[in-house]
């Protein structure tokens, strides 16, 4: 039988911050790692919507971080879309 080792001194923090319930603190995690809060969020066009998948641990999408692409700064975020229309 094949098992993989699990490091509880990461998994434990991660599946921490998914519940932990004040915004601000998790606003402070991610901007050590380079996010930014969007005001408001991100907002998706309408025909989108149905084909957004998201982590149910966090639904929305709230941070973004500045990347240089091709020497121009752009605000990026992880954004998953599935290929069907509906699923």
């Amino acid at each position: 039988m094949n098992q993989q080792t699990i490091d509880m001194g990461i998994v434990y923090p991660h599946e921490t911050y998914h519940i932990w319930p004040h915004k601000d603190i998790k606003d402070k995690l991610y901007n050590l790692l380079g996010y930014y809060k969007i005001p408001g969020g991100l907002k998706f066009p309408t025909e989108l919507i149905p084909r957004r998948f998201t982590n149910p641990d966090c639904p929305e999408i709230e941070h973004a971080i500045k990347l240089n692409y091709k020497g121009e700064d752009i605000w990026w975020a992880f954004i998953t879309f599935v290929g069907a229309e509906k699923y």
